[in-house]
Order: structure tokens, then sequence, then C-alpha cells
């Protein structure tokens, strides 16, 4: 999944356990290899989910992971520059 640079972007998990939506209110604490995380741990709802915000201000490759009630999980996410800081060009 890409992320822009320098922008805030909410991400969810959806936490079940043997097909069902964990109880409400359990904690999920998110990490990441790359920029930083706000509003870690996140509490679930009835459904399941835990949001979180992930933002960095270094493009690249980065692991985002979730882990609560003895579990966890990974993805890999990409922080990428929408627009360029400069552009540097030789005449030929």
């Amino acid at each position: 999944a890409e992320v822009p640079l320098s922008t805030p972007t909410t991400v969810t998990v959806r936490w079940l356990q043997n097909g069902q939506p964990v109880a409400a209110g359990t904690p999920v604490t998110f990490t990441t290899t790359r920029g930083t995380v706000t509003g870690s741990p996140a509490l679930t709802n009835a459904s399941g989910d835990a949001t979180v915000t992930v933002s960095s201000t270094t493009a690249g490759g980065a692991n985002l992971v979730a882990s609560g009630g003895g579990a966890t999980a990974q993805r890999a996410i990409e922080f990428v520059a929408s627009t360029a800081a400069s552009i540097d060009a030789q005449a030929s």
C-alpha cells in the first residue's frame, strides 16, 4: 500500500478470532519501521476494527505491525513522494 509523504493517513485493521470480531475495547498496538504511528494502542470497536494514523517525512518501504491478544499481523507499506522536491537535469 502506498502512503503519501508528510500526509497523515488512517489505517484500520479488523481483528477476528475464529472468524468473529474480538471483544470491543481490545487493545491493539501498532508499530512501524519507518515514520510514526499516532493513536497506538488503539481499542477495537464492536466490529473488531482498530484505527491509527501513520505518517513519514522520508520515502521508502516500511513494515506496519499490529499486535494484540497474543497475535501479530504485519503489512508492507511504501511512503512515496507525490511531488518532486527537486529535479536534476543535464544538457546533452
